[in-house]
């Protein structure tokens, strides 16, 4: 059965994370500052079914198809200042700059972009399509907007360079047991390794205080050495 589980999770690979936003949990963290955050629905299965999720165990990963050949990593652009007053699609343009890993590189084929606020979602990663959505709001505060990109732009690393090898190597270095890589159903992204990888990828990142993985404490520098290794592919 669990031959039978991993085979459909990677064969049917399809939408992958949502950011969302709880609608019964809209309490602020502090003024302007990060509202509650969850995540769901994990690769689905061809024709729209969903795929069954891997035995709750760091060494049941399930396998993810690796990205293609990258070519050498580009410089971010110059950040300046943040367009508090603009359009969505200015703010992200900016947001995207506060960001260093050079991920147009790193992740051939992948784009971001940047709409209008949406109820309910922060963020969109389509791993068929290739292309993330962030969904900006007017009152959406910069650092989140930087820390939300950076989370589904880890969610892209993590379906493009990594495998069942690279996530066993992120949950031995943070302790990780006895819990699922991929969410199941409506459950929250932020207890699961895709969710602590991502979360942990923008905090690298983004240097941001909206760390919010479920399973343990922003990582520490050796941590991020590997992430920052298993970034690299």
């Amino acid at each position: 059965m669990l031959i039978v589980s991993l085979l459909i999770a990677v064969v049917g690979m399809r939408t992958a994370t949502l950011y969302t936003e709880r609608e019964s949990a809209m309490a602020l963290v502090s003024p302007g500052g990060p509202t509650i955050v969850e995540a769901d629905a994990p690769p689905t299965a061809a024709g729209g079914g969903e795929a069954s999720s891997t035995d709750a165990t760091a060494t049941t990963t399930t396998e993810a198809p690796r990205g293609a050949a990258v070519s050498s990593a580009s410089s971010a652009e110059e950040p300046g200042e943040a367009p508090s007053d603009g359009s969505p699609q200015e703010r992200g343009r900016w947001a995207l700059t506060q960001i260093g890993y050079p991920w147009e590189d790193m992740l051939p084929g992948w784009r971001v972009e940047f709409l209008d606020g949406r109820t309910g979602l922060f963020g969109l990663t389509l791993v068929d399509d290739k292309r993330i959505e962030i969904y900006v709001r007017d009152n959406q505060a910069d650092d989140l907007l930087v820390h939300i990109v950076a989370h589904e732009l880890g969610h892209a690393v993590d379906v493009t360079l990594n495998d069942g090898d690279d996530r066993r190597a992120w949950q031995a270095a943070r302790g990780i047991e006895d819990e699922p890589w991929w969410p199941s159903s409506a459950a929250s992204d932020f207890r699961t390794g895709a969710g602590d990888f991502a979360e942990s990828f923008a905090y690298w990142q983004a240097e941001s205080a909206h760390y919010r993985s479920k399973l343990g404490p922003a990582p520490s520098a050796e941590q991020l050495r590997v992430i920052a290794e298993l970034a690299a592919g």
